[in-house]
């Protein structure tokens, strides 16, 4: 509306005001109440909604009084300022508002209302969007205003967070919006400088994924700016990034790997991210996409991230303890000299499989070269394969000292030696590269078993004829048919229902394999006294393999081959070590499902009962807790 015309109007309302008015003393502030009211009905009433900040400032003209004038605009600015959905609005006027006083004051005509103009500019530092804040100080004094900062715009909120304020500080609840869940995510991470439980982490990565594909679907509401909403793509992939590493994936796992959310794995990628996060002052994700670049390139500016992370404990010190902490901290471990791998701790070298992953070749190769020469099954030469096979599957655990394998003979001894009668079967597979596969196949291993399987008694403590024998198997094209050529040897027990099979894939088995158990092997552990049970390796008995080695394994190669079972840990245990005339301490017999489990049994035999009658896609995993 043309400034001109504006105030044509306006005076002809003002002069009728007058006339039917009188001046009277300011009630409410003002020294010529009758002005203002004309002014606030006419706007009410005759004025476009659209009307800028500038015609405003230029409307306070029309009040006779200078301090009216500041008086009125000041209050409108305030009535803008508490309206959630106009912060600019609110910045633009206590900007022209201000401009307004000054120009008063260079003409010496504010007299005695130099403290309006004081609160005018107040307002216009509140007015201050956080997006635009400078140094942790700006962002502190910021934080103090007595606004309601819960009613501020989503962007504005991410920013703030990725400065250092709290959670309290700007929701009224504990927050759940999607644009926010990696933040929580990470905070997890980096409560401290020791890793969630493998559970934890795996339930993460799939809420991440889950909920950026609705995010993404959804438009990536309530982000209206394509930089607002770059920055949170950016936040979404630096925690997807966390989250890999901490679940044991390093750069070549992930490269094959199918992932919902696609970030960089180069030091360029990551520097790319960090940069558009510099520019949105996003000091939080900055420092953790600079601190992944330098996990990929090996050198790191420790100075400068340690500045900027900083600025963000000037605000918030309590913040993510695990990333400045000055002896375990991720920045302390990434300097010349830190531990990049640590256990237990977020791996902070982009390769930190590179050892592990050569290491296993090697053994791989070592039982490649002893199957294919076709070395005879003396007792020597199984008992090379079956450590070989051992070893090369030890490898994934990552561990600097290389564990001693069990021999043929300690394994024996565990079962019971030749004079009890504890397990029927007993295979330890490998899966070898499909690039260099065996003549038959890639899956190779070693079965113990025995030929009459005679159940011991008080009254039958004879050594039995039946000893363990120990035979290699040399390949097969899956572990179903591996498992077949072991039960081949000896044959199928007549009339047995009581066998006790212990089995060590390498890795999760795949989707098919319950349907080959429920056919071929359940019918061999038919009573209470039976079972089939998993371990990762016979290695497991005797040395430190626990759970969460086992299920970051698994999961890994799960994530690698769609074929493969992923599965779940139930809730419980299903009872100690299942050998009764050798126990061994510290293992247990816990429950992976496929999917979330809707059923418990919390004892072995009650366990295989249900799954024979009731078919379902679970695995009991003798392991160490």
């Amino acid at each position: 509306m043309g400034s001109m015309r504006l105030a044509g109007v306006l005076v002809v309302a003002l002069v009728a005001a007058l006339a039917v008015g009188q001046a009277t003393p300011p009630e409410r502030g003002y020294e010529n109440q009758a002005e203002v009211d004309a002014l606030d009905e006419l706007l009410r009433t005759g004025v476009d909604k659209s009307i800028s900040a500038q015609d405003l400032a230029e409307l306070s003209h029309l009040l006779s009084s200078p301090c009216d004038q500041l008086r009125w605009l000041l209050g409108r600015a305030r009535a803008v300022q508490h309206d959630p959905g106009t912060p600019q609005a609110a910045k633009a006027l206590a900007e022209a508002a201000n401009a307004r006083g000054a120009t008063l004051e260079a003409g010496s005509f504010l007299g005695d209302c130099g403290d309006v103009l004081a609160e005018l500019r107040k307002l216009v530092e509140a007015a201050v969007s956080p997006l635009e804040l400078i140094g942790s100080a700006a962002v502190n004094d910021w934080l103090k205003r007595p606004n309601d900062l819960t009613t501020l715009q989503p962007g504005e909120k991410f920013a703030l967070l990725a400065r250092g304020a709290t959670e309290a500080q700007l929701f009224k609840a504990e927050p759940n919006e999607p644009w926010d869940l990696p933040r929580r995510i990470v905070g997890r991470l980096a409560q401290g400088p020791q890793l969630p439980e493998f559970s934890t982490l795996r339930n993460f990565r799939k809420q991440l994924t889950s909920t950026y594909e609705h995010w993404k679907e959804a438009n990536f509401q309530p982000f209206a700016e394509p930089a607002q909403q770059k920055v949170v793509q950016d936040s979404f992939q630096i925690a997807a990034a966390l989250l890999d590493r901490a679940l044991g994936l390093d750069v070549q796992d992930v490269m094959r790997t199918a992932r919902a959310i696609d970030y960089p794995l180069d030091p360029a990628g990551f520097t790319q991210l960090a940069e558009e996060l510099e520019g949105g002052r996003c000091h939080t994700w900055s420092v953790l996409a600079r601190m992944l670049a330098a996990t990929t390139a090996g050198t790191v500016d420790g100075e400068a991230l340690g500045k900027t992370w900083a600025e963000v404990q000037a605000v918030n010190p309590g913040l993510w303890a695990a990333v400045g902490d000055p002896n375990n901290g991720w920045l302390a471990r990434l300097v010349t000299g830190g531990r990049r791998n640590a256990p237990g701790m977020l791996p902070l070298a982009a390769d930190f499989r590179a050892k592990a992953r050569d290491k296993r070749k090697d053994y791989e190769d070592k039982v490649q070269r002893l199957i294919q020469e076709g070395v005879p099954d003396t007792a020597d030469t199984t008992d090379l394969v079956f450590q070989a096979i051992q070893l090369a599957k030890a490898a994934d655990l990552g561990v600097a000292t290389e564990p001693k394998p069990l021999s043929v003979a300690r394994v024996k001894e565990l079962f019971g030696g030749d004079t009890t009668n504890e397990v029927y079967l007993f295979v330890e597979m490998l899966a070898l590269p499909e690039v260099t596969p065996l003549q038959g196949g890639p899956y190779c291993g070693v079965a113990f078993y025995r030929r009459l399987y005679l159940e011991p008694s008080e009254a039958n403590k004879k050594t039995y004829a039946d000893r363990y024998e120990v035979k290699v198997l040399r390949s097969a094209g899956d572990i179903q048919r591996l498992v077949e050529a072991a039960l081949a040897d000896p044959g199928p027990l007549k009339g047995a229902a009581e066998a006790r099979i212990l089995i060590a894939p390498d890795g999760p088995p795949p989707a098919t394999w319950f349907g080959f158990e429920q056919e071929r092997l359940l019918p061999l552990a038919r009573t209470s006294k039976s079972w089939i049970v998993y371990l990762p390796s016979a290695l497991a008995m005797e040395r430190n393999w626990t759970l969460e080695d086992t299920l970051r394994i698994w999961y890994r190669l799960a994530l690698q081959d769609a074929t493969l079972l992923d599965l779940e840990l139930g809730a419980g245990d299903l009872g100690p070590c299942p050998l009764k005339s050798n126990p061994i301490k510290d293992m247990v017999v816990l429950c992976l499902w496929q999917g979330k489990s809707k059923e418990e049994k919390h004892e072995l035999p009650d366990f295989m009962s249900y799954k024979r009658d009731k078919k379902i896609p679970a695995l009991p995993l003798w392991v160490r807790k």
